[in-house]
């Protein structure tokens, strides 16, 4: 679902807190309490994970760890024994949002064994958004009896996720340096950022549609990133795109 289409199950305020949340990740200058608090004013959960996921490491598969609420120990076992190279949400080829439940109901025996394990440190029920990196994973995990089905708490998770997933990593200054972006590119960015379609943006900037898109590829090549969502992530964790 792209970024127009989730909007319309959050309310403005939701769409305002999100904002503020991603330019206080971009700052990085923010605790994990802040951010765990920040995170719980929009979605209600228990426990958070965002992570990059090397899917062939025989252990210590994952890294660039932003933990909120995920017990350390479960963490720790989980990289020893190179958990990754069997978790449903891992070795999936679903791409995006994730329902638990519903990726749980297939699952091979070493599987079942460590669903039962996570059930053992409480992480029960939730949602992921996983998508490709290269030859990594980014993955955002919540969890929690809180989070239901309801549209408004998927639409805030898959809204939420781009930001979390790139709150571990970072650019340095040469990297930012080197994302130039056009006067035109940043004026399409900023109107998907708000959440405005293809459509909306060329009317809004009186250019065509597929001028619309033809920028629009060309900040998500420049920024490295597949989707929309990810771009306007990315803009902001590394300065790019401010409130």
């Amino acid at each position: 679902m792209n970024m127009h289409s989730l909007c319309r199950f959050v309310s403005k305020d939701d769409l305002i807190l999100i904002i503020e949340l991603a330019a206080r990740l971009a700052t990085r200058c923010e605790t994990q309490d802040a951010i765990y608090a920040a995170l719980r004013n929009i979605l209600p959960f228990q426990n958070f994970i965002a992570c990059r996921v090397r899917p062939s490491a025989p252990s210590h598969g994952l890294r660039n760890i932003l933990n909120l609420g995920y017990p350390k120990e479960w963490l720790a076992n989980y990289n020893k024994f190179g958990y990754h190279r069997i978790d449903p949400i891992v070795t999936t080829s679903t791409e995006g949002l994730i329902r638990w439940d519903q990726i749980f109901q297939s699952v091979t025996q070493d599987q079942e064994y460590l669903i039962k394990r996570a059930a053992e440190y409480g992480l029960m029920g939730g949602f992921s958004v996983r998508h490709h990196d290269s030859e990594e994973l980014r993955v955002t995990s919540f969890a929690g009896k809180e989070i239901s089905t309801h549209p408004r708490h998927t639409a805030v998770i898959e809204l939420i996720s781009p930001y979390l997933q790139f709150a571990g990593d970072g650019l340095d200054a040469i990297d930012r340096d080197l994302i130039n972006l056009s006067c035109r590119e940043m004026d399409v960015l900023h109107w998907v950022a708000v959440g405005k379609t293809n459509w909306e943006i060329a009317c809004i900037l009186k250019i065509s549609e597929r001028t619309v898109k033809f920028h629009l590829g060309n900040v998500m090549t420049k920024l490295n990133c597949n989707t929309r969502s990810q771009a306007v992530a990315k803009a902001f964790n590394c300065g790019i795109l401010r409130l």
